[in-house]
């Protein structure tokens, strides 16, 4: 794969997450966001893997923080940002697309990173609220997320596999769209 092609996928999925996560959002409730900026961080996983995934998904996070502050930083949300990156290279990257394993990483980064981890980094960073004031409410909205999630992530990874993008892998004939 050439670097100047990883860089600039990269660089556009970064772009799209901080787009989609500062612009098209909807917050019900304090300390909850639903939004569909995981798609971008989910895209980037799938081409590249769980390190560049979630290198592209801390960056976009940094990079969203300090273009369009909001509250003070909290370095454990990047924390999250990349394990979420992460998460979803380790399931999807080279993986043939299946509903099951978009439910498992919807699952996962919606359960126990944005559901615990998050709440847990917000819980430490703003003080007058309980673990449990916090974390109720995150949980719930990604309990009913995850079916929207596993739709959407699926969806997508099933269009990059229709998309003739065997010269963003390293070895042609590796990658999803390569399988068709």
């Amino acid at each position: 794969m050439k670097k100047s092609t990883t860089i600039t996928v990269m660089g556009l999925t970064i772009a799209l997450n901080i787009i989609l996560s500062r612009f098209i959002v909807f917050s019900p409730a304090p300390f909850v966001r639903i939004g569909i900026s995981f798609i971008a961080v989910a895209v980037g996983s799938i081409l590249f893997g769980p390190i560049i995934g979630g290198v592209g998904a801390a960056v976009a996070d940094v990079l969203g923080y300090f273009l369009f502050p909001t509250g003070g930083y909290i370095p454990g949300i990047t924390i999250s940002a990349f394990l979420i990156g992460v998460i979803y290279g380790m399931i999807l990257y080279k993986k043939q697309p299946s509903i099951v394993r978009s439910l498992i990483a919807s699952l996962v980064t919606g359960l126990i990173i944005e559901g615990t981890l998050t709440s847990y980094w917000l819980y430490i960073a703003i003080s007058g609220h309980t673990f449990w004031a916090i974390f109720l409410p995150r949980i719930i909205v990604q309990l009913l997320f995850v079916p929207i999630k596993t739709f959407l992530i699926y969806l997508m990874w099933i269009e990059l596999g229709r998309l003739n993008l065997s010269y963003l892998s390293k070895k042609q004939g590796t990658d999803v769209a390569a399988s068709k």
